[in-house]
């Protein structure tokens, strides 16, 4: 077994970024390949916290399409996280533009 670094986009602390860095194991299985084991603060695949995702859900019910789309719905949001797009379909589907 070994591990690997990963990292999460959580809550702001007041103005302040949040990262979460972990060193989450990995085990490689025979029949399965390399798997790593899934933590229990976000969705598997996902580069945000839940409560993240859940917040900018909330929010985006709230704002106007072109301001979701111009603000945190962008590539990246400067600190490399993916796109808060893949969250936003895992979550309500396809009803986001391409």
């Amino acid at each position: 077994m070994d591990f690997a670094e990963f990292r999460w986009r959580h809550l702001n602390f007041f103005q302040h970024h949040c990262i979460i860095l972990a060193r989450v194991p990995r085990a490689d299985c025979p029949e399965h390949g390399v798997k790593r084991v899934r933590v229990p603060w976000a969705r598997e695949g996902s580069g945000f916290t839940l409560l993240f995702e859940q917040v900018a859900l909330m929010l985006a019910r709230e704002m106007p399409v072109q301001a979701r789309h111009g603000k945190w719905l962008s590539p990246t949001s400067g600190s490399g996280e993916s796109s808060g797009i893949t969250s936003g379909r895992h979550w309500i589907g396809s009803t986001l533009p391409n």
